[in-house]
């Protein structure tokens, strides 16, 4: 019975298709979770039994019955037997916080809740069915109920106008027609193993449960808020994906965790939809994909349900932008209307409405409201129509082209916001007097919620204070992302707010914290991440993911990414043990074991010229070179090795001394030539001498790599004590000892200010700035002190730490790996060297010569820039950075 769905049994019930399924497919399986996998015949009889503990709880069969699992088999199970006990359910998601739960049962007035576990809200008077109370593999007669096509089946709640969630109801009839076109779109069968990684509460779960049960195919359930974004791609290809569907911001959360080499060749269609598709997206996601797998994108509503369709082939020519909406499904036609309700002409715009007989009949007990969206008797077999609120035109094709909103309503995640909830939401605050909640390009093709507040008083409760005050009232994806605070909501003349002036968010939107800078690559890597999931630039290290507007699926997303970056496999709740920046760098650098060794083997084969790049990352450990190998040749061979000192070891006393030791490791991997070197900052010096040595050895060299490494005396304080050293008479050595010194010296001044801007800083936050605030510390100070010793004038009280490093102190103390290294920088003297070197700058290097100083060392040197500043060129840009590598080998190759 592969995937033979006739229109006739659109116009019966889901019980009834899938007891024809079940029949044919029996042994077959039809739900693999990750902790339980149940046949056809499996799922129809302990559907059965749920099915005979709803009919034995009674209760009216125009009441609800609310369905609230973690697993989301155990969803589908209850739901099945909730139609199979010829009732209609309300599904809960289990991830909304318990007030939201309970103002969904209160207004859908459910009386009975079937559950597979403790409920996180409170269930109150309602009679609850625990599932594993049950012996759902006891034998009991199976059921077959007498169900109408326009019986209700469910109730699904999105996101209301008037401030509340809303229920819209859907029929058998509304879940048939729309598992039917699913299954003839996506050519679903026996053979197909579909994916399910949204809840059947949410109306895209739900078609994509019930095109791969009512077609006959295995349903896979995975949950990316458990599992993390990283574990999908091993899913995919453990599983052997075959139709894969999913809203397209987890599409591109997912695109952005992969390495750049990863491919899925099981999968033969993808269906898309809940937000706009550009052909970007269509490109990213066809590189990783066979070359003859379909797209299928859609639009359409919970009150509509699928709407229309765009299948999008291996050789469909897409222009730049947003991908068409697409065509119109079976037995729906597509109007689109002006003001006055009339029918504009192809190629004009209006809002768009839908005729069919496969509309909702409305929302739950809200005539009103139903009257107002819908026109047609909903009783009767006359096609209906449903205004959609959205703005779009015809082509002469009749390809449905959306453009917009005719309200303010924003889609955020495949679920469609009413800003006015949130806007109730925030008025319930005491310290808020006004708000207003728009929606705003998140820069990644999506949109982000931007909250305008105008407090009682100044200043504004924090970002943070407001996010835990709506976490408890609102689903995550209906959390404003940015704070605005506003001294008045612009308005129109009319005394409305002029959404059209609430100002972009900006730089503003960040929480008001004081800045503090990442001082380790693996900072710069975490709030790399951070501004590209988040949208938010300047971000400090005491920055909070949560309280930035982070959510269930974008930290699955960071998650995934992070792994991707530090190669270090991270669970989901990662951020539960900590969420700031620098305590996840923390986290992070806390087993980072594997870099301290002296050499790493990050790819032991492949046909290209070896690579041995040293890192040169004393603080945060090298993890970047995990992004370094995804973005070079898949068949060059890669060794990373480490700065001396990282695993406690002695460090040697110079330069010359280190590449020798390193020079035995090399050999020790790889004891014959050819090889191409790289260094980043100390690790540059390290590569140059190490090539020098190999090529005296008469090994073949293709190319060494320099990057952000300055020739020595390239400090101007350096070079001046060089140069008056040298009129001094001084010996050559006590020459560049004095001027490393001077460097040193240099270098601390420059933390010193480092040191007072952030006190500026924090003096600016502070209420008692100024000289009047200083002078109210001291006093409070001294009678905090006189109270403490009785009046007794205290003894004297300590120094307060110094800021200043200890060196300045004791000038023969140096702290840090990196303060000692750089004696032996500065004291490196390098030996002619006839090899090909190319010496990369970073485009924001602050002053000095392009060449870094080695030109007038070894004149016929090249000399290449890499996006970003010293540390970022690695970390935010160290895609460019590889690929600009990867480039320079392939011409090394040619010579090595």
């Amino acid at each position: 019975m592969a995937g033979a769905f006739p229109a006739s049994e659109v116009e019966g019930s889901v019980p009834a298709r899938f007891a024809r399924v079940a029949a044919a497919r029996g042994d077959a399986l039809a739900i693999v979770g990750h902790d339980r996998r149940l046949t056809y015949r499996e799922l129809d009889r302990r559907s059965d039994a749920v099915a005979r503990a709803i009919l034995g709880a009674g209760g009216a069969h125009d009441v609800p019955v609310a369905v609230h699992a973690d697993v989301p088999a155990a969803t589908i199970l209850a739901m099945l037997a909730t139609w199979k006990a010829g009732r209609f359910c309300v599904p809960l998601d289990p991830t909304l916080p318990p007030a939201r739960l309970e103002a969904i049962l209160r207004d859908a007035e459910a009386s009975l809740v079937v559950t597979d576990g403790a409920p996180s809200f409170d269930v109150g008077a309602r009679s609850v069915i625990r599932l594993e109370a049950l012996d759902l593999d006891a034998g009991v007669p199976p059921l077959r109920p007498e169900v109408g096509a326009d019986t209700l089946a469910c109730l699904l709640y999105t996101s209301g106008s008037t401030g509340e969630p809303k229920g819209v109801v859907r029929t058998h009839r509304n879940l048939l027609h729309r598992a039917r076109c699913a299954v003839g779109s996506l050519g679903i069968g026996p053979d197909d193993r579909v994916s399910a990684l949204h809840s059947p509460a949410f109306g895209a779960g739900l078609r994509d449960v019930l095109a791969a049960l009512l077609g006959g195919a295995t349903l896979l359930p995975f949950e990316v808020r458990r599992a993390g974004m990283a574990a999908l791609a091993d899913w995919i290809e453990r599983e052997r994906i075959t139709v894969l569907c999913a809203v397209v911001t987890t599409l591109r959360h997912f695109l952005g965790s992969l390495d750049a080499h990863r491919r899925f060749p099981s999968i033969r269609i993808v269906r898309l939809g809940s937000e706009a598709l550009f052909r970007e997206d269509v490109e990213r996601l066809r590189a990783r994909l066979a070359p003859g797998c379909v797209l299928v994108a859609g639009y359409g509503a919970s009150e509509a349900s699928g709407i229309v369709e765009y299948r999008i082939g291996p050789d469909t020519a897409l222009a730049p932008g947003r991908v068409p909406a697409g065509y119109p499904l079976e037995g729906v036609e597509i109007l689109i209307l002006g003001e006055d309700g009339a029918p504009r002409a192809v190629g004009e715009s209006g809002e768009i409405a839908v005729r069919s007989r496969h509309l909702s009949p409305g929302y739950w007990r809200r005539p009103d409201r139903t009257r107002a969206t819908f026109s047609g008797d909903a009783a009767g077999n006359a096609p209906r129509v449903y205004r959609t609120g959205d703005l779009g035109r015809l082509a002469p094709d009749g390809c449905l082209e959306l453009i917009g909103r005719l309200d303010h309503q924003v889609k955020v995640r495949g679920y469609l916001v009413h800003p006015d909830e949130i806007e109730r939401r925030l008025l319930e605050h005491q310290e808020i007097r006004q708000a207003a909640v728009a929606g705003r390009d998140d820069g990644a093709g999506g949109t982000r919620l931007v909250a305008y507040l105008v407090p009682n008083r100044a200043p504004a409760p924090a970002p943070a204070v407001l996010r835990r005050f709506l976490q408890a009232r609102l689903p995550d994806y209906m959390l404003p992302a940015a704070f605005v605070s506003l001294d008045a909501l612009p308005v129109t003349p009319s005394g409305k707010i002029d959404r059209g002036r609430l100002p972009e968010p900006g730089a503003s939107a960040a929480p008001s914290e004081d800045y503090v800078r990442p001082t380790n690559p693996v900072e710069f890597m975490i709030l790399k991440i951070w501004e590209e999931l988040l949208g938010i630039r300047g971000l400090g290290v005491t920055a909070d993911f949560f309280e930035l507007g982070g959510d269930s699926l974008r930290a699955a997303a960071f998650v995934a990414a992070l792994e991707r970056a530090s190669g270090r496999a991270l669970s989901p709740s990662v951020l539960l043990e900590t969420s700031t920046v620098e305590g996840l760098a923390r986290l992070v650098l806390r087993e980072r074991a594997e870099f301290e060794q002296p050499l790493i083997t990050l790819r032991a084969t492949g046909v290209r010229t070896p690579l041995f790049y040293l890192h040169g990352d004393y603080n945060g450990g090298g993890l970047y070179c995990h992004g370094l190998a995804r973005g070079l040749d898949p068949d060059r061979p890669l060794y990373v090795l480490s700065p001396h000192g990282l695993d406690g070891g002695p460090l040697p006393d110079t330069i010359e001394d280190m590449a020798a030791e390193r020079l035995a490791t090399l050999r020790a991997a790889r004891p014959r030539g050819p090889y191409h070197l790289a260094g980043y900052c100390n690790g540059g010096h390290l590569a140059l001498e190490m090539a020098r040595r190999l090529r005296a050895e008469g090994e073949r060299v293709g190319v060494t790599v320099m990057i952000e490494a300055a020739a020595p005396g390239q400090h101007r304080l350096q070079r001046a004590v060089l140069a008056l050293t040298r009129l001094a008479g001084l010996s050559r050595d006590t020459r560049i000892g004095l001027a490393a010194r001077a460097d040193l010296l240099a270098e601390h001044a420059t933390d010193r200010m480092d040191y007072y801007r952030e006190r500026l800083r924090a003096l600016r936050a502070d209420p008692w700035r100024g000289p009047l605030g200083v002078a109210a510390r001291r006093v409070a100070a001294s009678a905090e002190a006189l109270a403490r010793t009785g009046g007794r004038a205290p003894a004297p009280a300590a120094a307060p730490a110094s800021p200043i490093p200890a060196s300045i102190a004791e000038p023969g103390a140096l702290l840090g790996r990196g303060r000692l290294y750089r004696p032996s920088m500065r004291r490196y003297a390098p030996a002619p060297y006839d090899g090909r070197v190319v010496v990369l700058r970073a485009e924001e290097h602050p002053g000095g010569p392009p060449d870094l100083g080695w030109r007038r060392i070894l004149p016929h040197l090249e000399v290449g820039t890499v996006p970003g500043g010293h540390l970022s060129c690695i970390t935010r840009h160290v895609d460019a950075f590889a690929a600009r590598l990867e480039q320079i080998l392939r011409q090394g190759d040619e010579h090595a």
